[in-house]
């Protein structure tokens, strides 16, 4: 059973997320994991009155059963309990999300596209979720209703990472069909990119599909907002992970353009 991680830090106010993280666990019979990770206690002075650090406690406590409340009274209508896990841990958050992807086998991070950019409790959680985790990110546009994602539009560059993440697209959704589209102003195809797309194939199988734009990869994906029909059911970045200095210096493409999509996007990511 696949599994798909839900950060109650960043979206316990998104019930609509909420709802479509349920609804996709229970149509590809993945399981929900829910995780809230409680911030490290302050200090307590020695002279301080002993009842303090155990009420202080018991506040944070019953602000984390209220939330796990808010989340089973989503998912509950939705998912039986043996599909979802609500987990809570202490310490600091990015040591805990990194142990927690790895140990919890999870395959996928959802998020909704206006919590990757709003802030919250969970302190740079944008950061650590697209440049320190490599587990691949479903972001879901505003007030998104689940239905099946059938057939994904990857945008490539014909490289080798592609190559590995459209395996591992495959393996996350079988059944699925696959657009490739690269976006070429030169007119000319290239020998090596027809050799790629050559062994791309002999690996996916027949449920793949290709395309060259003579257009910028915002107005494409400014087009596909404006259309009637939507073409596909989801888009797939390719996002290199920066370091400190890139992240001030080059804004990355793929968030400048996450806010306004549409559509859900799934983005793997690379080392810079």
């Amino acid at each position: 059973m696949k599994n798909l991680l839900l950060v109650s830090n960043i979206s316990e106010d998104n019930n609509a997320l909420i709802e479509y993280a349920a609804k996709f666990c229970k149509h590809y019979s993945w399981r929900l994991v829910v995780l809230h990770i409680r911030q490290f206690q302050d200090p307590v002075l020695i002279s301080s009155v002993p009842n303090f650090q155990k009420y202080d406690l018991e506040i944070e406590e019953m602000m984390e059963r209220k939330i796990i409340r808010k989340i089973q009274e989503v998912t509950k209508p939705i998912l039986p309990d043996t599909m979802t896990q609500i987990s809570v841990q202490k310490g600091n958050k990015e040591t805990i999300l990194s142990q927690f992807l790895n140990s919890e086998n999870i395959d996928l991070v959802i998020i909704g596209n206006k919590d990757l950019e709003r802030e919250s409790e969970f302190i740079n959680h944008k950061e650590i979720l697209l440049n320190v985790t490599d587990t691949p990110i479903l972001v879901v546009p505003d007030l998104q209703l689940f239905k099946p994602l059938k057939k994904f539009n990857f945008l490539t560059t014909h490289t080798e990472n592609d190559m590995k993440d459209l395996l591992a697209l495959k393996q996350l959704f079988p059944n699925a069909k696959l657009r490739l589209t690269h976006f070429d102003d030169s007119g000319e195809t290239n020998k090596n990119a027809t050799r790629w797309l050559t062994y791309v194939k002999s690996k996916l199988g027949k449920n793949v599909e290709y395309q060259i734009i003579d257009e910028t990869v915002p107005e494409y994906i400014k087009k596909e907002n404006m259309a009637i029909i939507d073409m596909y059911d989801s888009i797939v970045f390719t996002a290199r992970k920066r370091n400190f200095w890139q992240r001030i210096f080059d804004p990355s493409t793929t968030l400048s353009l996450l806010s306004d999509i549409q559509l859900p996007s799934l983005i793997f990511k690379i080392n810079a």
